[in-house]
Parts: structure tokens; C-alpha cells; sequence
């Protein structure tokens, strides 16, 4: 988010050629590189854009060009709930490269992962939930990469 948290993460890994951030509010970063300079130190690091402005507009605009996306936004409640639909999340799935992984915030993964399941994963071998355990496993043919829901 505009914190600069995720990026600052992000930008440690030696192979990630470029990051795009995304915060609709540049009062939210400017607040951060103010009060949170230790969070916000990656703004300026030269793999960074910084694109200030709707998410969602941005997302419609680049499609099938990300190999992460990385969702660090607020709960489901109030202008954030529009972080948690399946329009949103059918705009990530398209924006990203086909072996592309998504990560995203989730007060319930439970919840969050049956939901939205299908959009992602349409085409599964099998699914199996151990409550007891909060387990999921889930096979899958259309990505090449393992489906795991927890990293």
C-alpha cells in the first residue's frame, strides 16, 4: 500500500526487475515518507513507479503484464469493499502474465478462498477442506505453478 511496507519488502529480492505501486491517495504517501520515512524509503528506488490514481483503472489498462500482484489494502468495509469483488479480482486474474501469482490481503482466507476460487481456478482436479486443520489443498491444470493458497 501507500506505506511503502510491501515495497520496501518487494525491492530485496534481487530478481524483481521493476515494481509498480499503486495508491489512489498521494496524501497517504506523502504522510508516510513525512512521518514513516523507514516504511516509505523505497519510493525513490529506481525500479519503483509509482502510479497515484484508481487501481481498478489502472489494472483495465495493463492487462496480462504482471508476474506478481501484490494487494495490500485495507478490510472489506466501506471504499476498500470495492477491493473484494469479483469484478476486481476478475481485472488481477487479467493483468496477469499467464503463470502469474496473486497475493492478496483477507480478514477470513476461508472465505476469501472459496469465493473467489473459481475465478482463478476454474479448472481444478480436486479440493479438499480440513477444517480442523484450516487446510486447503487444491490441484490444478491451467497454471504451471503449485496452487497454495498460504504463501
Amino acid at each position: 500500500g501507500g506505506d511503502g511496507g510491501i515495497l520496501r519488502e518487494v525491492l530485496k529480492h534481487p530478481h524483481v526487475e521493476s515494481v509498480v505501486l499503486c495508491e489512489i491517495d498521494k496524501k497517504v504517501v506523502d504522510a508516510c515518507k513525512k512521518y514513516l520515512p523507514s516504511m516509505a524509503a523505497s519510493f525513490g528506488h529506481p525500479k519503483v513507479t509509482l502510479h497515484i490514481g484508481d487501481g481498478l483503472e489502472f489494472m483495465k489498462k495493463n492487462q496480462n503484464r504482471f508476474d506478481v500482484i501484490i494487494t495490500d489494502s485495507s478490510d472489506p468495509i466501506g471504499p476498500a469493499e470495492t477491493l473484494f469483488t469479483d469484478s476486481y479480482y476478475h481485472l488481477l486474474n487479467g493483468a496477469l502474465t499467464e503463470n502469474g501469482v496473486l497475493a492478496s490481503q483477507g480478514s477470513s482466507v476461508r472465505k476469501m478462498i472459496f469465493i473467489r476460487l473459481h475465478i482463478f481456478y476454474g479448472d481444478f482436479y480436486g479440493l479438499i477442506y480440513d477444517q480442523t486443520k484450516s487446510s486447503l489443498t487444491a490441484l490444478e491444470e491451467s497454471r504451471k505453478w503449485p496452487f497454495d493458497p498460504t504463501h
